[in-house]
C-alpha cells in the first residue's frame, strides 16, 4: 500500500490539520484523503507547491483562489485541468502560467 493511502483510514473525527499538513508535506497525493481539510488553503497550499495536480482534490473554494491556482500551475501546467471557474480559466496571468500563452 502506498503510504499517502493510510491517511483514507484516518476517522474524520481525530484527523486535525497538524496530522493532515504532516502527511500531505511528505506525500502530496494525500490531499484526496484530507476530507474536510481539502478547503484548508494551507493544508492545499502544502500539497500543491509539490505536486500541482493535486489541485483536482481541493474543495471548489479553493480551486477558485487565483492564488492558489497559481502555485498549483508553477508546479505543473497539467493542474490547468482543474480549474473550474470560467473566469479564472479565462484569466491571462493563469494562462500564461499554465503556457497557453505567451
Amino acid at each position: 500500500m502506498k503510504h499517502y493511502k493510510a491517511l483514507s483510514f484516518i476517522s474524520e473525527n481525530i484527523k486535525s490539520k497538524e496530522l493532515v499538513l504532516a502527511v500531505v508535506s511528505k506525500f502530496p497525493k494525500a490531499l484526496q484523503f484530507a476530507g474536510r481539510l481539502t478547503a484548508d488553503k494551507e493544508v492545499v497550499l502544502s500539497s500543491i507547491s509539490e505536486y500541482g495536480l493535486a489541485l483536482q482534490f481541493a474543495s471548489a473554494e479553493i480551486k477558485a483562489d487565483k492564488k492558489v491556482v497559481l502555485v498549483a500551475l508553477k508546479q505543473d501546467a497539467g493542474a490547468y485541468q482543474f480549474i473550474i471557474s470560467e473566469e479564472l480559466k479565462n484569466d491571462p496571468e493563469i494562462r500564461k502560467a499554465a503556457r497557453l500563452i505567451r
